[in-house]
Parts: C-alpha cells; sequence; structure tokens
C-alpha cells in the first residue's frame, strides 16, 4: 500500500492529477481504518465513493457539474449530473502542503494577496488545469464573503465552461426567499441544456428524504454529544460538516446512522473517546482545523479533553415537509442557500454567531473555549474580540483565538498548532482549575 507521503510526491510532481490523489488517498485511509479495526468505516467508505464516481463519470455517460458555494446538489443530482465540489476538493487537497504551495502560487499571479488561500488554491488548480476531470459546466453561490463573489467568477473563466452564477441576496424574508426560488428554477433550464434532459423527479423525491434523514441525525448526534463524558470523538465534528454539505447521498445517511448507532452505545456504556477519561470539555466556536483532524484525537489523548461541540453543529437546519410541491421544496432550498454554512467558510454576522455560542455553552457545559479560525477570513475575525469578552464575562471561560489557515498549512502546521494549545492549556485552563 502506497504511503501518503508517496501520493503526496506524485501529486506535487504532476504525476497524477487532484481527483486521483484523492481517491487513491481516501482508498489509503479506508484500508488503513480497517487494518487498525476503526470505527466509523462507512464515512471512509463514502468518500471513496465520492471520487470515484467524479473519475468515472465521463465513461459512465455523465456529465459532471462542478459546484461551489451552498448549491442545492439535490436538483444536480437529480438531472443525473455528478456533482463535484470544488470547495470539498481544497479541504481535502490541504494535506499535501507541497502541492497546495504551488496552487497558492500561481493564483497569486491573478488574485491580490488579501484573497484568502481557498480562493486561491481553487483557482490555481483551474488555471494549471490539475483537477484531473473535464467538467461540462460550473455552478455557483457565493458565500457571504465578499472575496469568494469575485473569486468564483475568475475560477469560472478559467475553466472555459457554460457557467451558472446565483445572486445570495443579504436582505432576509419571503421575498429573499423567492428570489432565490426563481434562480433555482433559472438553473433547472441551464441544467436541462447541459444534460439535454430533464429533472427526474421521483429521483429528486429520494435525494429529498436523504437530506432529511442525514439532517435528522445530525441533530440527533448534536444532541447527543451533550452528555458527561462525551461518547464521541472530536474528529466527527469535522466529517459532520462534511455529512451537511453531502446530505442527500445515500452512503451520507448510512455513516451518520452508524454514528448515532456507536455514540449510543458509548454514551450507555458511560465511555469517552479520552484514553484517561475525561477531564475537561471544550466548545470549538469555529474548527477549521480541516486539514489536522488529528488535533481533536491529540487533545483528547494528551489532556483528556473531549471535544464537544462546534458552533457550525448546531446551525438550525430546514427540512422538506411538502416532498410532492416543488414550489415549496424550492423555498427550501432557498432557505438553506441563505442560512445554512457552506464548506468555504463560516463568514457570518457577529450577532448570528454570538447568538450559537451561547447555546453551546449553555448545553455542552464546556471549561475550554477554541476559536480556531481560518486567518484569512476577515468578516468573522472582527467579531471574535466580541465573542471572547462575552464569553468570559457570562461563562467565566477565557477563549484560545488559534489563527489556522485551514488550506495552505505553511502558514502554521500540526506542531505549531500543538504548541499553542500545549500553552493554553497548561497554563489558562489549569490557571481557572
Amino acid at each position: 500500500m502506497e504511503k501518503d507521503n508517496t501520493l503526496e510526491k506524485m501529486l506535487a510532481g504532476e504525476e497524477i492529477p487532484a481527483v486521483e490523489y484523492l481517491y487513491r488517498s481516501a482508498e489509503n485511509e479506508y484500508s488503513e481504518a480497517v487494518k487498525n479495526g476503526s470505527q466509523f468505516l462507512s464515512c471512509y467508505e463514502a468518500e471513496k465513493r465520492m471520487w470515484s464516481e467524479a473519475i468515472s463519470a465521463s465513461a459512465n455517460g455523465k456529465k459532471v457539474v462542478l459546484y461551489a458555494g451552498a448549491v442545492p446538489t439535490e436538483l444536480l443530482w437529480a438531472f443525473d449530473c455528478v456533482p463535484v465540489n470544488l470547495d470539498f476538493v481544497q479541504i481535502r487537497l490541504a494535506k499535501a502542503k507541497t502541492n497546495t504551495k504551488k496552487l497558492v502560487f500561481e493564483a497569486e499571479k491573478i488574485l491580490p494577496d488579501c484573497f484568502c488561500s481557498m480562493d486561491k488554491s481553487a483557482l490555481g488548480l483551474v488555471v494549471m488545469k490539475r483537477l484531473g476531470i473535464e467538467p461540462d459546466a460550473f455552478v455557483y453561490a457565493s458565500a457571504s464573503c465578499d472575496a469568494s463573489k469575485l473569486a468564483y467568477p475568475f475560477t469560472g473563466r478559467s475553466l472555459g465552461v457554460p457557467i451558472f452564477e446565483f445572486d445570495i441576496p443579504a436582505y432576509r424574508g419571503d421575498s429573499a426567499l423567492e428570489y432565490l426560488a426563481q434562480q433555482l428554477k433559472k438553473m433547472c433550464v441551464f441544467l436541462e441544456g447541459i444534460v439535454g434532459g430533464s429533472c427526474d423527479e421521483e429521483k429528486l423525491r429520494v435525494l429529498m428524504e436523504n437530506s432529511n434523514r442525514s439532517f435528522g441525525l445530525i441533530n440527533d448526534i448534536a444532541r447527543l454529544r451533550r452528555v458527561k463524558p462525551c461518547p464521541l470523538p472530536g474528529r466527527m465534528l469535522i466529517k459532520n460538516g462534511y455529512a451537511a454539505a453531502f446530505s442527500c447521498l445515500p452512503e451520507t445517511v448510512a455513516y451518520l446512522e452508524e454514528e448515532l448507532q456507536v455514540g449510543k452505545a458509548a454514551a450507555q456504556a458511560g465511555e469517552s473517546p479520552c484514553r484517561g477519561g475525561e477531564k475537561h470539555r471544550a466548545a470549538f466556536i469555529q474548527n477549521m482545523v480541516w486539514s489536522a483532524e488529528d488535533i481533536t484525537d491529540w487533545l483528547e489523548d494528551e489532556y483528556g479533553c473531549s471535544c464537544t461541540m462546534d458552533a457550525v453543529g448546531l446551525v438550525p437546519h430546514s427540512f422538506f415537509e411538502h416532498p410532492g410541491d416543488m414550489r415549496d421544496c424550492l423555498l427550501v432550498m432557498a432557505d438553506r442557500m441563505q442560512n445554512e454554512m457552506s464548506l468555504h467558510g463560516v463568514s457570518w454576522q457577529g450577532a448570528r454567531l454570538l447568538e450559537l455560542v451561547d447555546s453551546l455553552f449553555a448545553e455542552y457545559e464546556p471549561d475550554v473555549s477554541i476559536f480556531a479560525g481560518h486567518v484569512g477570513c476577515r468578516q468573522t475575525w472582527a467579531a471574535v474580540r466580541m465573542i471572547s469578552e462575552t464569553i468570559l464575562d457570562k461563562y467565566g471561560v477565557p477563549t484560545l483565538e488559534l489563527r489556522v489557515d485551514g488550506i495552505n498549512r505553511g502558514y502554521k502546521d500540526e506542531i505549531d498548532i500543538k504548541r499553542d494549545l500545549s500553552e493554553y492549556m497548561e497554563t489558562v485552563v489549569n490557571m481557572y482549575h
């Protein structure tokens, strides 16, 4: 079996393209998990299947739709496309540090330095033609981050394929949802032109049922994590964020069902992922350690610190309550586009983030507070001091403001992240206990 560093060298040396690297990495992770008798095997299987679908799409006569932002994937799959999330590609490529550095360097010839590394690596991947699949279309819905609104068009032009762009209104209310619903109808017309066919309504109904089931499971898992000791490992917080983005896939439902079952058994037995027992409970306000998932394992092993929950996991989800009513379904999709997170980042307004944080501390009773924020997300960092002061005043917990780059690990590697966390745990946390 190839080692990860071998694959990274092959990717950096342009011997293999990005999607092949991602598939082979997922295959290796699955094999290693089986060998070690790890839990949550269905999670590894889900990702492996995702990249396999992308690689074999053209051979199977399917159109590949590259997408970014909060695009409703139920519609993309219902048109018999194979959707590939450009943001997720960047997140999963982040472990290959040398390759990401090259992508960022290439993009900086086009984009100003103020753009974040996710924008840069996506554009670099396209400009260098290193994706490894030929998309037939590009669909994007810009996040509330101003940089993404400018970066996605650059990426679209570099792809040279048909583009559909959503305009996400900043205002809220029924008129905003109606505006988005009309755009979703236009996207359906756009997709008809790409695939030469119409939406499979029965397939769409099944996909929406899968989404409902996934979000219901995510909510159940979130409630289960309140239990003391926390019965589930912190690494699954990041995986559950991915699940929210791929909620309509049956593989997502399968692994969330497995996660809930494992968590319930652990809770009933009073078991904790902390080998020496739970000594601390951590709340991740933001959890941008995408490319360093071992960090939460390390906190559990080194400090007995359960990583109970993050604010993203408390975002309320909209459900399809009337699957036979297409207008109602489009309005639910519109609500999700405007109100839920995307993999691009969590550039929410301070007031909304503060509301989620208040729920997080009231419900999970953490004594450790970590804001692991993406260094390039300037909108979010503007609210950090207000949030930290509120947590300290109301709950008496000092917050570690941990700046990481979720994509370009050259900014701060795993050793540096652990050093920051160690200093916080051994001085600040111990001082307050």
